[in-house]
């Protein structure tokens, strides 16, 4: 059985319509197949064009990978992912939509954008990590002065995005 193909009307200034074709002519490659690859290459457009199954997935697998490195480390793990509530997964969906979008992400600039997500929906800095309370003692103001493990959580975390993605 074919599959269904949507039916979209897209209105394309002249000058680009005919650098399209000119494209297409040297290249041999259908309408649909070079505008397909010129549109996945816009970050926007490939969250667009990302299923929320895949987030989906791809948030629940970091947070399982978050959780084993708890465990092995010695520290006590999160409740595995059935048990967090929308808000706790929130940042999970947060990070990984945010990793997407910005393809080319330092584990320092993540941070940064991590903290400032954190701040702007009510946490703060606290000696101990309060999901009642909402303080974390990673709410600081320099990448350089967390621990190295924690360092390697973002580093981590964007890899493990990229790779299933």
């Amino acid at each position: 059985m074919a599959r269904k193909r949507p039916n979209i009307s897209i209105s394309f200034d002249p000058d680009l319509f005919e650098a399209l074709e000119k494209v297409i002519s040297k290249t041999k490659e259908s309408k649909s197949g070079l505008i397909g690859r010129i549109l996945r290459k816009d970050p926007e457009i490939r969250v667009a064009l990302r299923s929320e199954e895949n987030t989906v997935k791809i948030a629940r697998t970091c947070h399982q990978l978050w959780v084993a490195r708890q465990e092995v480390t010695g520290f006590t793990p999160d409740p595995p992912w059935e048990k967090l509530s929308k808000k706790e997964r929130s940042t999970s969906f947060w990070g990984v939509e945010f990793v997407l979008t910005h393809p080319d992400i330092t584990p320092e600039e993540l941070f940064f954008a991590w903290r400032r997500h954190k701040i702007e929906n009510g946490w703060s800095f606290g000696k101990l990590r309060d999901n009642k309370n909402m303080t974390h003692p990673y709410i600081i103001e320099e990448f350089e002065k967390l621990p190295e493990e924690e360092k390697l959580n973002y580093r981590l975390f964007i890899k493990t995005v990229q790779i299933l993605s």
